[in-house]
């Protein structure tokens, strides 16, 4: 497991560094602050706090560049409130 919370404006991990099962970055309030290289999108389900979080950092760069589609994004606050189950199979 990693977790970042920097104000970092480059990415400071890619999947080459080392692998992590699960990598949470937190802290984006900004456009400018990226800590994610885009490398990880293909392997990767991609969770966010919520649907608010999308206007700022890494995954407002991969929205903009057609990177990943808004409707893939798994906003963890309607997950908890609906009981559902989530299948971490890849």
């Amino acid at each position: 497991m990693l977790v970042l919370a920097t104000t970092s404006r480059k990415p400071v991990y890619n999947a080459s560094d080392f692998y992590a099962d699960l990598v949470i970055s937190l802290g984006a309030d900004t456009d400018y602050q990226h800590e994610l290289e885009s490398d990880l999108i293909a392997r990767s389900d991609i969770y966010v706090e919520s649907m608010d979080s999308v206007r700022y950092g890494d995954i407002r760069l991969w929205l903009d560049q057609g990177r990943i589609d808004r409707g893939g994004l798994i906003d963890l606050f309607s997950l908890l409130k609906s009981n559902s189950p989530v299948n971490m199979e890849k």
